[in-house]
């Protein structure tokens, strides 16, 4: 599979995250939490993810986008990411790995 776009990432996020008991969210729901300009961007963007093999859609049957791959990332996805993190988010994070890296050392945090 090729890999996606920060803002395709975001997009399969958002398909994720608004999907309710196996129904997906619609065109428009992504359109307002993306911040996308029309519904027609939507759709391309989903008829990208869906080529490149990371959605399906369930052919005769509305509301039914599927995450089907995890995406790989173009660059260092965690870094840019972090760079968006507010101070006090980043702190947590931090505080998440020390914990982590406590706990897989066998030494309490």
């Amino acid at each position: 599979m090729v890999r996606v776009t920060p803002r395709q990432k975001d997009m399969l996020d958002a398909i994720r995250d608004l999907t309710v008991d196996g129904v997906s969210p619609t065109y428009e729901q992504l359109r307002v939490r993306l911040g996308i300009a029309s519904k027609s961007g939507v759709c391309r963007m989903v008829d990208a993810l869906e080529r490149q093999g990371y959605v399906r859609r369930v052919p005769f049957a509305r509301q039914t986008l599927e995450v089907v791959a995890a995406p790989r990332m173009h660059g260092n996805d965690l870094t840019s990411r972090l760079r968006g993190l507010t101070d006090e988010a980043f702190a947590g994070v931090l505080e998440a790995i020390s914990e982590e890296i406590a706990r897989r050392a066998g030494s309490p945090a």
